[in-house]
């Protein structure tokens, strides 16, 4: 029979009781938690669990509403710099005599299930010189192109995270129109009998939709959450209090450690006014962040916190898991 995800961590609940701690779940962990009972939630983890460049680009995407212009992929090519990923690798030229530094390979993943080539042969076209390339000499590319966002968006529909709508639109009867019919190579409008253009959006799946409306992070919780649950005692959204004192958390019990784990998708700080709290009842306090957070933020934390704070930087989500696992063995 298949646990009710609403109940409570038996371990968490019971180690938080003898502490003399109440708890209750939080409307965000509610909502969280009604998403992962949704069918969806399925295919959106297989999706953004395949590879890290696949979160930073959704997480981009979430945040402009929109991937396409040229201001919105100078921010994307900043977000995967810093999380130090991409799905984008280019093998660059090796004649070191004559170096003309020309990308000859330039390999999108998505087409090949994250896999770079194993060995790929071709001739420069500028110094005739013969390359030969394995998996090592391929390099991320952080600065992507319209056709690379147009296959994260095909790959994201293969799984239902999104749909495609078409429309028709007419820029002399500044008209349009839903097309859901089978496409044309040529469309008339019905009232200038002018030459149509056919547009196409990418819409997220309304369940996804929800998580993430408002900017609130609850798809970087969920994320980290789904992480952890498989292989840790591990509680999401709970309300803990305590002598009229109350904190919003996720929380990991592991080794006889209880582990609080914030998840930041923002630059937002306001963390830092709760770190006090936590430092009287939690062992460790994981920060996971997509976006490179400021330097004396950290160290505010640091200052406040000492060695129970852990630091996760948008490279390393990922790996969680195994951070968690590290740090609650050292004592």
């Amino acid at each position: 029979m298949a646990r009710d995800l609403m109940a409570f961590n038996t371990g968490i609940e019971s180690f938080l009781k003898i502490k003399g701690y109440s708890i209750a779940r939080s409307e965000s962990g509610k909502k969280v938690i009604e998403f992962e009972k949704d069918p969806i939630a399925n295919d959106f983890w297989d999706y953004m669990s395949a590879h890290s460049s696949i979160r930073t680009v959704f997480n981009a995407f979430i945040k402009s509403r929109e991937l396409e212009s040229h201001n919105s992929l100078e921010r994307l090519s900043k977000f995967l710099e810093e999380a130090e990923t991409s799905f984008v690798f280019g093998a660059y030229c090796k004649n070191t005599n004559k170096p003309c530094q020309i990308i000859l390979d330039r390999p999108n993943l998505l087409e090949s299930n994250f896999k770079l080539p194993i060995k790929h042969r071709t001739t420069c076209p500028t110094c005739k010189f013969r390359n030969t390339f394995s998996k090592e000499d391929y390099k991320p590319i952080f600065k992507l192109e319209f056709r690379d966002i147009v296959k994260f968006f095909l790959k994201g529909c293969k799984k239902n995270v999104f749909r495609i709508a078409y429309s028709v639109s007419c820029y002399f009867c500044n008209k349009d129109a839903p097309f859901d019919e089978k496409i044309p190579t040529i469309k008339r409008c019905s009232k200038c009998k002018n030459i149509s253009y056919l547009s196409t959006q990418f819409i997220l799946n309304p369940e996804i939709e929800n998580l993430i409306k408002d900017t609130h992070g609850y798809w970087l919780e969920w994320f980290v959450w789904k992480l952890t649950k498989g292989r840790l005692k591990s509680e999401i959204g709970l309300l803990i209090e305590k002598e009229n004192k109350k904190i919003e958390c996720d929380i990991v019990l592991w080794n006889g450690k209880l582990i609080v784990i914030e998840c930041k998708d923002t630059t937002d700080e306001s963390f830092i006014s709760k770190l006090t709290s936590l430092n009287k009842f939690a062992d460790y306090f994981v920060l996971v962040s997509t976006v490179k957070l400021r330097k004396d933020t950290l160290e505010t934390a640091r200052d406040i916190l000492k060695q129970k704070f852990i630091y996760v930087k948008p490279s390393d989500i990922h790996n969680s898991v195994n951070i968690i696992l590290g740090i609650s063995k050292k004592s």
